[in-house]
């Protein structure tokens, strides 16, 4: 921050009004909602606030306005107008205005801590429904004094056809090394994250660059072998190359079939799980929410042509004890032959809840497992920043 004042500009500033009218509050949608909405909460001293609640009938004024606007600039290194203020002061219109100087960028990073003298730890979060702000509790569970990114999943353009997951993993890394020009990195992926993070590093390794952590959690596996969706995928590629369809119409049949496919597993398990009397307030909604279809439809197209290549180096494994095997068994043969090959060791640890109750429910024993991968690290070896991530300007990407 520069730490000026624009006097003309606060002047002009709404004088607060009262607002008497109870309205319903507007939840905050994703993680960058999420920290707005702390940071005025701090501020205002009020709680709870709502993403369309106005800055100045919750009490605010021109002075705790420009010190919004300053702890803005600090945490997200965006230099936003007061004039934002003018029409529209909601945490909405905040956050809109961040993203869309993010929009340059199809894979955003936000920094959950940037505070710390060790090395950055980036987290590949991999929720696609803006739901990862258990991010925030995690980066607290970590420590004050480890910097923590959170890898947003890539953005795919509408009316593009996407880019190999080879290239998106590229585009990844392009994007940390905004933060940290140079290794050694900490990465860690969630689900479809674990996988991109597996990708990067070996992409780093192939640069030269040395990756000293690399933690996948529950993550996705390749598509190696002939598994439905290889098929299916293989089914409507030679269907659509008949039909003279583009890859974009493709992709759009494969994400229905897979929408319909998902649609009936989400019944049938729930259907199974009334039947076992067992408590279904977790087991999740009773459709599959359709962004979330979307993207991982398009991220299953594009594994279905990617084949994971070696990585040199230590692994390490959390998986959900509640979950089926499924998830395990193409890393498990992939453990065993990257240890007997001579690749690095494998760990792997057992965390508490299924798949998404791990991270939630359940976070704060992941956030102890994770906590001690990382100060074993730190005793192995010490890790300062080096010089370059010292004088590189951290902003979000």
């Amino acid at each position: 921050p520069t730490g000026k004042v624009d006097r003309l500009a606060l002047a002009s500033l709404p004088i607060p009004t009262s607002n008497d009218a109870q309205k319903p509050k507007a939840a905050p949608r994703n993680l960058l909602e999420q920290q707005l909405t702390q940071l005025w909460e701090e501020l205002l001293n009020v709680q709870p606030i709502g993403i369309r609640d106005d800055f100045f009938e919750l009490g605010g004024h021109s002075l705790l306005a420009a010190r919004l606007f300053a702890r803005i600039e600090e945490q997200f290194g965006k230099q936003l107008p007061l004039s934002l203020f003018f029409e529209e002061p909601t945490i909405e219109r905040l956050a809109r205005a961040i993203e869309e100087e993010q929009e340059h960028s199809r894979t955003p990073v936000i920094a959950v801590r940037r505070e710390g003298k060790k090395r950055p730890f980036f987290y590949l979060h991999g929720d696609w429904t803006g739901g990862a702000f258990y991010c925030l509790e995690l980066a607290k569970h970590l420590g004050d004094d480890q910097p923590f990114y959170a890898v947003e999943p890539y953005r795919f353009a509408e009316g593009t056809p996407p880019p190999s997951f080879e290239a998106m993993a590229a585009a990844h890394i392009e994007a940390i090394r905004q933060i940290q020009p140079h290794g050694p990195y900490r990465l860690a992926g969630w689900c479809n994250g674990g996988l991109v993070a597996y990708e990067m590093a070996r992409q780093l390794q192939a640069r030269g660059e040395k990756v000293e952590l690399l933690v996948l959690i529950d993550p996705t596996a390749p598509e190696q072998g002939w598994s439905l969706a290889r098929v299916t995928c293989t089914f409507i590629r030679v269907l659509g190359t008949l039909l003279g369809w583009d890859e974009l119409r493709q992709i759009e049949c494969f994400r229905k079939w897979r929408y319909r496919y998902s649609l009936w597993r989400y019944r049938l398990a729930r259907l199974r799980q009334q039947k076992q009397q067992r408590n279904t307030e977790e087991s999740g909604p009773a459709t599959p929410d359709e962004n979330h279809q979307r993207w991982t439809s398009i991220c299953s197209w594009i594994l279905t042509s990617y084949r994971s290549g070696p990585y040199y180096g230590n692994l390490i494994f959390f998986w959900a004890a509640e979950d089926g095997k499924w998830r395990r068994k193409p890393w498990e043969y992939f453990a065993r032959r990257h240890q007997q090959e001579g690749r690095g060791l494998v760990e792997t640890r057992e965390l508490p809840g299924t798949h998404i109750t791990s991270r939630t429910t359940y976070l704060e024993a992941f956030a102890i497992e994770l906590k001690r991968c990382l100060e074993r690290l730190d005793k192995e070896a010490p890790s300062q920043p080096n010089e370059d991530n010292n004088n590189t300007d951290n902003k979000d990407h």
